[in-house]
Parts: C-alpha cells; structure tokens; sequence
C-alpha cells in the first residue's frame, strides 16, 4: 500500500485542478452507458478524490466508504456491484443509504506500468442494473485511456525534473568555471563566424576594462589590440584548420579605459566554424621581465665601469707590493709606502661596496615587485 500511494505522488494529480481530457472521458462514459454519475477517482491512504465527475457534486469521500477502494483489491478485473441493498458489504454504506444513493457500480482499476491501481473509472446509477462483459470491456478501455494519459503526465514531469537537475548542474558548472576564471584572471570566447555571434566571459570584460553590457563586435574587440599583433592574429586565424592544436601569442591590448595590457592567448577553431580561446593578463609578468632586462643590462653597464676604476688602485697595489718585495729597501722606506697601500686599498674597497649596494638595492625591488 505504502509503495502505491509514492507511485501515486509521482503523477501530481491529487488536488489539482480540472482537466479537459479527463473531463471528456466522463462525460462520455455517463452518456455511452445511460449512467447518471461518472467518476475518476482516485485512493490515497485516506480519502478517495475525484480527479473528474459528472452527476456529483463532492470533489472527495472517506477512504472507507469507497465503492472504488474494493475495486482496486483486483487490478486486472471489472468490479461490479448490480444492486448495493443486496450486498453485505455496502448495503449500509452511507454513499448507499444517503446521497449519492448508490444502488449500482461498476469500475475499471486505472492501473500503472508498475501494476499499481491508483484508482478507477466508474459509472454509478440509483437504481440496480446488470452490466455485460462487452460493457466492461469497453469501460476498461476508456480506463486504459485515463491511464494512458496519466504515463504522459508522469513522463513529462519526470523530464521536467531531469531537464531542472540537468540546468541546475550546468549551472552550478557555470558557477565554478566563472570564479576559477576569476581567481585564475583568464577570460575565454568564442566567435561564431556563420551567426556573427561573439561570446566573452565576465573575465573577458574585466581584462579589457570594458563594462559588461556593451555590445561586442568584430571591429569593436580588433581595435582594442596593438595594430602588429592584431597583423599576426589575423593571419593565424586565416591559416587555422579545425583539429590543428591551439596556438598561442603574447599581445599588447589598449583597454577602453586606456590602460595598456599584456595578454597570453590562445586560440583555436572547431568543427562548428568556430574560433575558440582564451585570454591571461600577463602584464605584471611582463613587467618584472622588463625589470630584471633592465636591472641585467645596468648591472652590466656597471661591472664593465667598475672594471675600468678599479684598474687604478688594483695597479698602485700591485706596484708597491712589487717594490714591497725588493731585499735593497730599507725598514724606513716600506714603512713610507704605508699610506699610499691604504689610499688604493681604500679606494679599491669603495668600489667593491659601490657595486654590493647597487645589486642589494636592486635585488630587493626585484623581489618587492615579484610579490607585487
């Protein structure tokens, strides 16, 4: 019982408002088989309600009282009731003895794919009759025709299910691709080169200094780029072939808000006439290149100046170390060369620590703007 009222669930019915479709069937029903009252009806763990009816005016009855609830015992079966006074198990039932008067029933089990009878098709008169099994044939057909329609319903919510947990999950991919790209600064896009369509990632904007509700065209995104590169891109993209490996370029960018940036991008085409890529923002990288060319480049310029100065005091030191060394020269006189070893020495050491302050110096800012 447990497992019929889930599968019930599943096809959102209960307490739903009238449908056409359904209404029809009634209708039809009541008037092919000459009965007053025509019902779909449908049995959860307490109550039986009325998905359709014609000739009732209540839109649900007491589980315990139902006609319907004996019915769905025997899924496979017609059941019938020729005369409700006659039987035990209804002649003192309130829907017999009381409104709706119900002398005579006859219902087809809406049965699941799974089995299941949720409820019935029925046709109810006042008075008692007898019912053939060619009309209880036809009255289960007309109750596989609910049932029917009741499996496209439930398809169709199961789809609608799958497609929002589909694009919820695309979603929340979306989500996360966007704050790696945010965290990473890499932007991506494409142009479509047959529907004119260009996409850019909020990454993208924010690279080009562009706000996110401009329009991006074809001339708007070229004359953002450095005129040579913009050359090179041009021709890359003329020679590139669907399937060929990505290839990338350094480029220098103008931003709208007049900033110059390097990008790394790359870029490829598809199968779908497409062109593909992504763009880093490289400038701080670029510029710490530039920095250590320039700090090489001085630092040469100054080893090869310092190599010239300490020339000096290197050859006045290694003349009197020279004549230092001579047997003939008295006490007196070594001792007179004193000041002139200290002199080149001084001079020598002043050079030596020229250079040591210039690449500590140096070495810090390369480090500070590293970090930066």
């Amino acid at each position: 019982m447990e497992r019929r009222i889930e599968i019930l669930k599943e096809y959102d019915l209960l307490d739903t408002l009238p449908e056409q479709e359904f209404d029809d069937i009634v209708e039809l029903a009541s008037v092919f088989f000459g009965m007053p009252i025509s019902l779909i009806s449908l049995l959860d763990s307490h109550r039986q309600w009325f998905k359709a009816r014609v000739g009732l005016g209540a839109t649900e009855t007491p589980i315990e009282h139902a006609f319907c609830y004996h019915a769905i015992q025997q899924p496979e079966k017609v059941f019938v009731v020729p005369d409700s006074f006659e039987d035990d198990r209804f002649k003192t039932n309130p829907l017999a003895t009381g409104d709706p008067h119900v002398r005579f029933y006859a219902g087809a089990p809406l049965v699941t794919d799974e089995g299941y009878a949720l409820g019935t098709l029925c046709v109810i008169d006042k008075q008692p009759r007898q019912f053939t099994p060619e009309q209880g044939r036809i009255l289960q057909i007309l109750a596989a025709k609910v049932t029917e329609r009741f499996e496209a319903r439930r398809n169709r919510l199961r789809n609608q299910a799958a497609l929002a947990m589909a694009n919820a999950q695309t979603e929340n991919a979306l989500n996360r691709l966007l704050r790696a790209e945010k965290v990473a600064g890499v932007g991506n896009w494409y142009i479509d080169y047959k529907t004119q369509e260009i996409y850019w990632s909020p990454e993208m904007y924010r690279i080009f200094g562009v706000p996110q509700d401009t329009p991006i065209t074809v001339e708007f995104w070229r004359d953002l780029i450095r005129h040579e590169d913009l050359a090179v891109l041009v021709e890359a993209r003329n020679k590139m072939k669907p399937g060929d490996p990505a290839v990338s370029f350094e480029i220098m960018i103008h931003t709208r808000d007049g900033e110059e940036k390097w990008l790394s991008y790359a870029l490829e085409s598809n199968d779908r006439d497409q062109l593909v890529g992504t763009a880093l923002d490289i400038t701080s990288r670029k510029e710490a290149e530039l920095r250590k060319e320039q700090y090489i480049k001085t630092l040469e310029e100054m080893l090869f100046t310092l190599s010239h100065k300490v020339r000096k005091p290197a050859a006045n030191i290694i003349g009197i170390a020279d004549v230092l060394q001579d047997e003939g020269i008295s006490e007196q006189e070594r001792t007179s060369f004193a000041p002139f070893l200290k002199s080149a020495a001084d001079e020598l050491d002043g050079y030596i620590r020229e250079m040591n302050a210039f690449i500590s110096q140096h070495q810090n800012d390369l480090k500070r703007s590293d970090r930066g």
